[in-house]
């Protein structure tokens, strides 16, 4: 699971590939669950195995460097078991990813 959206970066490369970082940390006492975001040129790229691009070369990306849940969202993905899917609904309800489509 990812997202797809297109954005040129300063150095005028364009990416497209979104993923939540696997890698995330769940604190169940604070009840909250952060990853980061890792961004690709496309899938072909992930899928390659290549690295993925620094978030810092892509304008607006300050606001969705990382995807946090608490209160409610937590709760409810702790109840589904499934976090990243949770993660992926939290990021499409930000501006920066209006338009963005599931892939």
């Amino acid at each position: 699971m990812a997202l797809k959206k297109a954005v040129v970066t300063a150095e005028g490369f364009t990416v497209e590939y979104w993923r939540v970082n696997p890698s995330m940390s769940i604190d169940l006492v604070a009840r909250t669950v952060d990853a980061g975001i890792l961004v690709y040129k496309d899938a072909a790229a992930r899928q390659a195995g290549h690295k993925p691009i620094r978030t810092m070369m892509v304008e607006g990306m300050d606001e969705v460097r990382s995807v946090r849940l608490a209160g409610q969202d937590f709760e409810d993905a702790i109840a589904t078991g499934d976090f990243r899917a949770a993660m992926y609904t939290a990021l499409k309800a930000k501006d920066f990813f209006a338009g963005s489509e599931d892939v």
